[in-house]
């Protein structure tokens, strides 16, 4: 009976509701991260813009991403290096849905997706997915719109892997249908959902700052994710065994509330948790006691946000940095074997201009 429900459920989100997602940021928040990491990076690279155009199909492809079902492999838990676990299931991770094809393209996704299954028998059918390498193969071949389309699902990826409860198997699934909401949204990201294109300043923020560049984007996923991961709680993990971190530093009251702060890498405190009665310096108390919101001013998922956005930001322009330049290099890599080998063919560049 139990897993009868079960599915249900899942039907309902599957199909009943596709546009909504579980446990995640909305879809326009995704374009608006997005639009930040475009500001940020050609702020910082005047010599190599990414134009409007281009932009347009980044910030289209961060919001395509949360088609349904493709939401549940939007989690990555960089401890147990698994993906969503739950219902008696377990999905893929975003980790390697970002880079696995054939996953991406498998008939449980594409029965869901009337131009997914047209195109299987495709030659051509593994750039319908929107992998990592994909985006590659869109972009060597001069199929820049459906390269930048692919990368903004990326992002995309990257995006929810600065949220706690997507790296620390927390679903929180919201269903937003008639004017009422059901569920158990996640407070973190129910909060950076009210965030506007006008209030946003991630990439003001960020000036000055230099890139992290990684050796390729597993390392992305890994180092995002682990700091989400094991600094920051989600609405269900706070306190939970299976996860050694994060733990308060020192319990004081701010206003009228206390509060379990950390002390971040650069040497600043911030509210990791807030407790609904005076613990009595009692770090853990009871799970009743803790809470990730207050009523004055959700301070702790103000500073949650404060930390998470522009570490995902930095982290990714310097995957932009990375990819344009690995993009290049290849595109003139295949350009200069087929100038020295013209009887040979390359499929993945048909559609590739001449030198």
């Amino acid at each position: 009976m139990e897993g009868g429900k079960h599915l249900i459920f899942l039907f309902i989100l599957f199909v009943l509701l596709p546009t909504q997602s579980a446990n995640a940021y909305s879809r326009e928040t995704h374009q608006i991260l997005t639009n930040e990491i475009v500001k940020f990076y050609n702020r910082n690279s005047p010599a190599q813009q990414i134009s409007f155009a281009d932009a347009g199909f980044l910030l289209q492809g961060a919001y395509d991403e949360d088609e349904p079902p493709r939401w549940m492999n939007h989690f990555y838990d960089p401890i147990a290096k698994t993906g969503l676990r739950g219902f008696g299931n377990q999905w893929v991770s975003a980790k390697q849905w970002a880079r696995d094809d054939i996953r991406q393209l498998s008939l449980s996704y594409s029965a869901l997706n009337p131009y997914l299954f047209s195109t299987l028998q495709n030659e051509s059918f593994l750039d319908v997915s929107h992998t990592w390498e994909s985006a590659l193969r869109k972009y060597l071949r001069g199929d820049t719109k459906e390269a930048f389309l692919s990368l903004g699902r990326i992002l995309h990826l990257l995006e929810d892997m600065a949220v706690p409860a997507h790296t620390r198997n927390d679903l929180h699934p919201h269903i937003a249908f008639g004017g009422y909401d059901f569920g158990d949204p996640s407070p973190y990201e129910a909060w950076a959902n009210q965030i506007t294109p006008s209030s946003i300043d991630i990439s003001e923020n960020l000036a000055g700052r230099m890139p992290i560049i990684l050796q390729n984007i597993d390392d992305y996923f890994e180092k995002i994710a682990e700091y989400s991961n094991k600094n920051f709680y989600s609405k269900d993990s706070i306190g939970i065994g299976f996860y050694g971190s994060p733990v308060p530093d020192y319990i004081r009251q701010d206003g009228k509330y206390f509060y379990g702060f950390k002390i971040d890498t650069e040497g600043k405190e911030y509210h990791l948790v807030s407790y609904k009665n005076n613990p009595g310096g009692i770090i853990w108390a009871t799970s009743m006691n803790l809470s990730l919101k207050d009523k004055q001013g959700d301070l702790v998922l103000q500073d949650y946000w404060s930390r998470l956005a522009p570490r995902r930001s930095s982290m990714e322009r310097a995957l932009f940095v990375s990819s344009l330049m690995k993009w290049k290099e290849f595109k003139t890599r295949m350009r200069l074997a087929r100038l020295r080998f013209p009887q040979m063919t390359f499929p993945c560049l048909r559609r590739l201009p001449r030198a």
